[in-house]
């Protein structure tokens, strides 16, 4: 409305130009001081002093699944666990999630931190998802299944790449406290893409730094499959840009053939001590 005033004032006759001008730019001053003003507290609610950085985010917190001494899934940093189809991701990650329901304390001889509820985003396949989850529910599961498990069946409404706030609008939206993707690569608009996988990336710290702990099933490149059984994965043998695995907090590579009734299962990328 000041501006308004000014600029009327402007047209009047035997206005000052200089003085006009003047004015116009401290109002300009003004708002923008106005504006820094109002997103201080947006630009500065993730900011916080070294000391508290350092000492009061949580990481030295108990892990979500295993020790401190050996971690499998540290909070506030996404699991990852690679594999073939058919070689027993689907089978570990479910263990996990049961357990993070408190149907059982611990995968693998290792506690699993409980959770307050879960949210399984069903996108490869969900009706295998469903007939592996039937393996290890009963009857006295109902209750806890209904009121603390949530499934999403199917493709999401938007690709994770495009949408960044959309995995945490999704926990958000369902009251999760953690999240499991399976699978990554129906999450995304292509794997390929570096650009895209920092996209992704931004939406999975979102959602992270909103409190959800998050799950991540992927699969390994097809050479990988026909590797001699017993040796050692890396890294660069997960599929698709390597920013996937550089942004994860832990790894996991389950190697071997499907159907296979024994696996190995390497650990990639420790967030402390490697699991064995």
């Amino acid at each position: 409305a000041s501006a308004i005033r000014t600029v009327q004032r402007a047209q009047e006759p035997g206005a000052d130009p200089d003085e006009i001008r003047s004015e116009i730019e401290a109002e300009v001053r003004a708002e923008r001081e106005r504006s820094l003003a109002s997103g201080h507290g947006r630009l500065s609610r993730f900011a916080k002093d070294g000391w508290t950085f350092v000492k009061e985010t949580g990481a030295h917190a108990e892990p979500l699944w295993g020790t401190r001494d050996k971690t499998v899934w540290a909070p506030g940093e996404s699991l990852m666990i690679v594999g073939a189809p058919g070689v027993g991701k689907t089978t570990l990650a479910h263990q996990v999630v049961f357990a993070r329901l408190g149907l059982s304390e611990t995968v693998l001889e290792m506690p699993v931190a409980p959770s307050r509820r879960v949210l399984y985003l069903a996108m490869d396949r969900p009706k295998q998802i469903a007939k592996a989850m039937a393996r290890r529910v009963f009857d006295t599961d109902e209750k806890i299944l209904r009121e603390r498990l949530v499934v999403w069946e199917g493709p999401l409404p938007a690709s994770l790449d495009k949408e960044p706030d959309l995995l945490a609008d999704l926990a958000a939206a369902h009251r999760a406290d953690t999240i499991v993707i399976d699978s990554l690569k129906d999450a995304v608009s292509t794997m390929v893409d570096d650009g895209l996988a920092v996209a992704f990336h931004n939406a999975r710290n979102r959602a992270l730094r909103g409190g959800v702990e998050i799950l991540e099933l992927h699969h390994q490149r097809k050479a990988t499959a026909d590797a001699p059984r017993g040796q050692r994965p890396s890294l660069d043998q997960v599929y698709g840009s390597t920013w996937y695995v550089s942004g994860a907090g832990s790894v996991l590579f389950v190697t071997g053939k499907a159907g296979d009734p024994a696996v190995t299962l390497h650990h990639l990328k420790t967030p402390t001590g490697e699991i064995g």
